[in-house]
C-alpha cells in the first residue's frame, strides 16, 4: 500500500497477523505516533495499567516517572532506523530498550514495570528480573542483573578468555540467491545475536560490505567490532558468478590470516544463531566444531540438488554413500563452524578450492554458484571426520527454537 495514501487517511485499521504492535507488523511508523499521543492523554495510574496490559512485543513507550521517557527501540535498533540507538525527538537523557534477554522467563522489561532511566539520564535501573540491552544517551548499555543500576556504556566481562574470535557477516550490497533480494539495514536482524554473544563476553567481528557509518558507530563496542570488506572485488576477480554465501569465505580467510593472535575462530550465522554459553572453557585443540541438522546427509533432498550443481567427483562421492546413507553422517550446516585457527583456515581453503573448481557443473551454465553447504559436507567428511565434533553441547537441536537452553554453546534456530 502506498505510504502517501496511508498518510492522508483519517481512519487506519489493521487486520490479520501483521498488526503494528507485533514484531513483524506493518506500517509501524503510522501507528506509533497515535499510541504515543494516547499515552500522553492518560493519567499516571491509568497509563501504567494500559502499558501493563499492552502486548508484550509492542513498540510502546516505557515511562519512568520524572526521569524522562524510556522507550523501546524499533526493529532497526532505534526509532531512527539504521542510524542506531538515537530516538527521534527524544532528549539526550532518554533510554531505549533494544532487546530483552531471550532466555529470561519474565517480560518485565517489555511491560515497562522493571526498568527506568536514572534521574540524570546516565544510567538505566532494572528490577523484577528485567535483563537486556539498552541504549543510554545513544550508547549500547548492558544490564544483566535482576536488579540494580547500569551506567552508560556498561559492557559484560568475559566469563572465560581463550583468544577466541567469533566472525559473522552482514552483507547488504549483494542479493541472496534464495530470497532474491539484498539484506535491509535493520539492527533487529542481528540484535539477539548481538545481545547473547556480548552478554557472555564473547569477542565478535562482523564483516560487512556497505553498512552505513552511523549504524557501525552506534553499535560498535569493545566486544563487537565491524570490518568493511569489498565482497564485489572477489566476485570480479573470479570472473564467474559466485553467490554471497560462497564468496564470504574469501574475506573470512583474509581477515583470519591478518590476526595470528586469534587462537580459536568461529564463523556464526548472526541472523539464525544465538550464543547460550561461552565456549572457552570447553574448547579443545585439534578439534573442528560444526553445526548439524538431524537429517541424514543422503536423505537431504535440498542438499542433493547442491551436489548435482557441483557434479563430477562431488556428486559421485555423494551418490556412493549408498542406500539411505550412514545414519552417523548427518547434514552439516555452515551456520556454525569453528575451532583452532589453523584448522579453520585449512577447512576454508579446501572449500575455496571447491568453489573455484572449473569442473563444477553449474559453472557451465553461467548460473550463480551456491554450493557452500555441499562443499562443507564434502570437505569435512573426507578430510576432518576424525576430529569432527557436532551436536550437543556445541549446539541445540536444529530449528527447534530452544532459546532458553543454557547447556549448549549455541542455539541454531
Amino acid at each position: 500500500m502506498k505510504k502517501a495514501k496511508l498518510a492522508a487517511a483519517r481512519v487506519l485499521h489493521w487486520t490479520g497477523t501483521r498488526k503494528p504492535w507485533k514484531e513483524k507488523g506493518l506500517y509501524k511508523t503510522f501507528w506509533r505516533p497515535h499510541l504515543e499521543q494516547w499515552n500522553k492523554l492518560l493519567p499516571g495510574e491509568l497509563e501504567k495499567k494500559t502499558l501493563a496490559a499492552a502486548p508484550s512485543n509492542s513498540d510502546r513507550p516505557l515511562r519512568s516517572g520524572d526521569s524522562g521517557a524510556l522507550k523501546r527501540s524499533s526493529e532497526s535498533g532505534g526509532p531512527s532506523g539504521a542510524s542506531g540507538p538515537t530516538s527521534s525527538g527524544a532528549s539526550s537523557s532518554s533510554c531505549s530498550l533494544v532487546v530483552e534477554d531471550p532466555a529470561a522467563n519474565s517480560k518485565a522489561c517489555v511491560r515497562g514495570l522493571g526498568c527506568n532511566c536514572s534521574a540524570d539520564g546516565r544510567a538505566v535501573a532494572v528490577q523484577d528480573g528485567c535483563r537486556g540491552l539498552f541504549t543510554v544517551q545513544n550508547k549500547p548499555t548492558f544490564c544483566l542483573e535482576d536488579q540494580g543500576e547500569c551506567t552508560r556504556g556498561t559492557m559484560p566481562k568475559p566469563v572465560s578468555t581463550c583468544n577466541a574470535m567469533y566472525l559473522s557477516t552482514f552483507f547488504v550490497g549483494i542479493k541472496d540467491w534464495q530470497n532474491k533480494r539484498s539484506q535491509t539495514v535493520e539492527f533487529a536482524k542481528v540484535k539477539k545475536f548481538y545481545f547473547t554473544s556480548a552478554s557472555l563476553g564473547m569477542n565478535v567481528t562482523m564483516l560487512h560490505d556497505d553498512l552505513p557509518d552511523n549504524f557501525v558507530t552506534a553499535w560498535q563496542s569493545p566486544l563487537f567490532h565491524f570490518i568493511q570488506v569489498d565482497v564485489k572485488k572477489y566476485k570480479k576477480e573470479f570472473k564467474f558468478n559466485l553467490g554471497v554465501n560462497d564468496v564470504r569465505y574469501f574475506p573470512f580467510v583474509d581477515v583470519i590470516r591478518k590476526h595470528p593472535e586469534w587462537q580459536y575462530v568461529f564463523v556464526l550465522d548472526g541472523f539464525d544463531v544465538l550464543a547460550a554459553m561461552n565456549p572457552c572453557p570447553y574448547l579443545q585443540p585439534g578439534k573442528l566444531y560444526v553445526g548439524s541438522e538431524p537429517t541424514v546427509l543422503k536423505r537431504n533432498a535440498w542438499l542433493k540438488l547442491r551436489f548435482e550443481d557441483m557434479g563430477g567427483e562431488y556428486l559421485k562421492w555423494y551418490s556412493a554413500q549408498g542406500g539411505q546413507g550412514d545414519p552417523r553422517m548427518v547434514t552439516l550446516n555452515c551456520g556454525i563452524t569453528g575451532g583452532q585457527r589453523d584448522i579453520v583456515l585449512r577447512l576454508f581453503k579446501y572449500m575455496q578450492d571447491a568453489f573455484l573448481d572449473e569442473k563444477l557443473k553449474i559453472r557451465s551454465s553461467n548460473a550463480e554458484v551456491n554450493v557452500n553447504m555441499a562443499a562443507l559436507n564434502w570437505v569435512v567428511y573426507r578430510k576432518f571426520s576424525d576430529i569432527l565434533v557436532t551436536g550437543e553441547p556445541v549446539h541445540s537441536k536444529y530449528w527447534k527454537l530452544q532459546n532458553r537452553r543454557k547447556d549448549v554453546w549455541f542455539i541454531h534456530k
